[in-house]
């Protein structure tokens, strides 16, 4: 039988395969580290008959150790949060942990037990204090792991399957004495109950009492010597766990339960002198402890009400507490909370410290319960850095003659009853006196035994020998490689100086190549500032030809305007003077025409004139006539008054001669009249038409000079204004010029600070490149 420990291995031959050394090695050290902490392993329960069909949110990796879990939940709260908007590379990377190792879903019990509870057993049985946990939210598989009790032997969980191991190897120590006891308590809703009370039912062993590290007064402890007592008593006390039905575990805990199991050893004495009377021995006492902690569990999830709800809040309280106690541990803390919780308080002593501690850590596969079991992982995490440092615990104890008569009989080991009558203690005695004697027959048989074994001894001690030489063989050669390995050292130590010292010569020239390089980019800088600057130069003289030329178009767009403006309203003042030259043109026109008129009148008024004297003429003729006429009247007025005068009537005569003259001068006098009216309104006329005629004479005179005089000033400005064209057009010609010859100078300079720029970056590169291929070549 072969014990391997972390701490020692024993190469039985030569490794000619160096990766698989290496590989040794590696796990030789990665177990001497774990031995210094809390080792932690993962489990995910197979899905159940709801979750069946579906894919896993996790995924395990027995080889790397490493669990990979894909969170979904928060891949679709992603998508949603798009709202239609194409959702590639939503995805999130799936989180990967390493742990000391992993059970996948078709995991046996068995294996669970080799790996997480068989190490703590044997270290319990050293002497070495060993607690064994199960987390995990409700639900994931941790009842099932470490209390589980089947007819199948494979399915019996980790408890059933220690008790048993606990006892096989008790069994096989012969040299040994060792005393179990067993006790069982739970942490329901911040109370500390003993499960192993005869009374527990009546209330009898609740709300009991923590000390520090641990300690629970008062708790029944039952010693237990054989496999089924332990058994038994595990069972009773489960009975009185406290479970609960919810929608997510059929079973659920409803309290921490702590199964407890204190394990005394002392050697077994085989002398009879020596039993003769009690005597001080030193002893090894361990506890172990296999603690089934409660499920954490989200109420919208479990839909737990009234009771249950009280002592759901109490477990994710206690758990709160615990998982603050482990954060602390991890940071390494001066001060650890264990008194936030009554589990806390039992746990003292369990989680880092003098005890090796295995977690186990349990999950489960479906995709709604990713936050959780992320969590789950993540306190595992933290669980791994807390450090331990389990020492071997031991006590001087005083064992009575009884116990020590007892270790003499053959079936001592198998834990009987010892009775303390004094027959039974004469029986003992004779049956140790013959057990002695036997023990002599049979130490003459070792004796023989020895002899054979001598000479077997002797050809393993040659063998050894010969092992040893080859050791010594292999030590030479390993010295060789020792000093191959130093001198390789040596020279490594040399490359790593010489490397420092590159290190710092390329740092020096770094920092040189920097040092230039900040000069390069300032001299760049300024270059390029220069450059900026000859190309703000430039745009500012392009911009101030473009103003120029946009200002002289702008002018001469103004003036040409102002000058159009001008000459058109010149032109309209011409057209305007020849509208007025015509109007006076038409206006002497009509004043000619009048003054022909007046002449025509002046003709007519002379004609009329003539025609009134003609009739005055003809008056006159008519009054010669009239004269003659009255003559004749008078002729024959004096023939009638002589006829009158014969015919004897006077009056008659009188009355026609008077009527006669009276016609006569009214028709004179009218005539006369109407000549001189005649001939005063055409003298009127006449000296009306003369005037108008003058003043219209005068007018036309006085228009003709200002028209002449305005049209002489409009010849003048445009004249003026045609010259002052011709000057800003010759002005403009030049500012043309100035203006492609700054464009031109503004090119010209451009095109030179480029061409220097060029070359003083082509020259900075071609000096930076000389630089690093002489570093380079150093380093090489």
């Amino acid at each position: 039988k072969l014990t391997f420990h972390p701490s020692t291995i024993t190469v039985l031959g030569p490794c000619r395969d160096s990766a698989r050394l290496t590989r040794c090695a590696s796990q030789v050290h990665a177990m001497e580290a774990a031995a210094g902490r809390v080792q932690v392993f993962a489990r995910v329960r197979p899905p159940v008959e709801q979750e069946a069909g579906f894919s896993s949110g996790v995924e395990l990796s027995e080889a790397a150790r490493s669990v990979r879990v894909r969170n979904e939940c928060e891949a679709m709260e992603r998508i949603l949060s798009l709202q239609g908007v194409e959702a590639s590379g939503t995805t999130p990377e799936p989180k990967e942990y390493v742990f000391d190792g992993v059970f996948p879903t078709d995991s046996a019990q068995r294996d669970v037990f080799m790996q997480v509870g068989l190490p703590v057993l044997r270290e319990a049985l050293r002497g070495i204090n060993g607690t064994i946990l199960a987390y995990g939210q409700t639900g994931s598989g941790k009842t099932h792991s470490l209390l589980h009790q089947s007819q199948k032997s494979e399915e019996a969980g980790l408890l059933p399957r220690l008790v048993a191991s606990l006892f096989l190897m008790v069994g096989q120590d012969a040299a040994n004495v060792y005393e179990i006891e067993a006790a069982s308590v739970q942490v329901y809703n911040e109370q500390v109950d003993d499960l192993l009370h005869p009374e527990h039912q009546a209330g009898v062993g609740h709300n009991l009492n923590v000390r520090d590290g641990g300690i629970v007064p008062g708790l029944t402890w039952i010693k237990c010597t054989k496999p089924d007592d332990m058994l038994d008593a595990f069972t009773r006390a489960r009975a009185n766990v406290v479970y609960a039905e919810t929608k997510m575990n059929k079973a659920s805990s409803r309290s921490h339960a702590v199964f407890q199991l204190r394990i005394s050893k002392r050697e077994r004495v085989l002398q009879s002198q020596a039993a003769s009377s009690g005597q001080k021995m030193q002893c090894t006492i361990a506890r172990l402890n296999v603690v089934d902690l409660a499920g954490s569990e989200r109420v919208k999830k479990s839909g737990v009400e009234g009771m249950q709800f009280k002592e759901a809040t109490n477990i994710n309280r206690s758990l709160l507490a615990f998982g603050n106690v482990v954060s602390a541990l991890a940071a390494r803390k001066a001060h650890v909370p264990l008194r936030d919780s009554k589990l806390t308080r039992i746990l003292d002593g369990s989680i880092g410290g003098n005890c090796r501690t295995a977690l186990l850590v349990c999950a489960s596969p479906a995709i709604e319960h990713t936050p959780e079991t992320l969590n789950t992982f993540e306190f595992a995490s933290r669980a791994m850095r807390v450090e331990v440092d389990a020492k071997v615990n031991t006590a001087v104890v005083e064992v009575s003659a009884k116990a020590l008569l007892a270790d003499l009989s053959p079936d001592a080991h198998s834990f009987g009853k010892v009775q303390a009558d004094k027959k039974e203690l004469e029986a003992l005695r004779k049956q140790s006196t013959e057990a002695a004697e036997k023990a002599k027959n049979e130490a003459q048989k070792r004796e023989k035994a020895m002899q054979d074994a001598e000479t077997r001894m002797k050809k393993l001690q040659q063998a050894a020998e010969d092992a040893e030489d080859r050791g010594r063989q292999w030590q030479d050669q390993l010295a060789c490689l020792k000093k191959d390995s130093e001198q390789l050292q040596s020279e490594v130590e040399k490359f790593r100086a010489a490397s420092e010292k590159a290190s710092a010569e390329v740092k020096e020239a770094k920092a040189a190549l920097e040092a230039k390089a900040k000069e390069a980019e300032k001299e760049t800088a300024k270059l390029r500032s220069a450059a900026e600057k000859a190309e703000q130069d430039a745009l500012e003289w392009r911009a101030a030809a473009e103003s120029r030329a946009q200002e002289v178009k702008e002018v001469r767009v103004v003036q040409a305007k102002k000058d159009t403006a001008e000459l058109i309203k010149r032109k309209e003042e011409a057209t305007q003077a020849k509208k007025a030259a015509e109007e006076a043109t038409k206006k002497l026109e009509e004043v000619k025409k009048q003054l022909s008129e007046a002449s025509a009148k002046i003709d007519r008024a002379e004609a009329r004139a003539i025609s009134a004297e003609q009739a005055v003429a003809a008056e006159k003729d008519r009054a010669a006539a009239a004269e003659k006429a009255l003559q004749l009247a008078r002729a024959e007025a004096q023939k009638a008054t002589a006829e009158a005068k014969e015919e004897g009537k006077a009056e008659a005569k009188a009355q026609v001669k008077v009527e006669v003259q009276e016609a006569v001068q009214q028709e004179v006098l009218t005539a006369t009249k109407t000549v001189e009216e005649e001939r005063q309104k055409a003298c009127d006329a006449l000296q009306e038409a003369v005037q108008e005629a003058t003043e219209l004479r005068e007018s036309l005179k006085e228009h003709t000079q200002q028209a002449e005089q305005h049209a002489k000033a409009l010849e003048a400005d445009l004249a003026a204004h045609v010259e002052e064209l011709k000057q800003k057009d010759a002005l403009l010609d030049e500012a043309r010029s100035q203006l492609e010859q700054l464009k031109q100078e503004a090119t010209d300079t451009e095109e030179r600070l480029r061409a220097e720029l060029r070359d003083q970056v082509s020259a900075l590169q071609l000096k930076h490149t000389q630089q690093a291929e002489d570093l380079q070549r150093r380093l090489a």
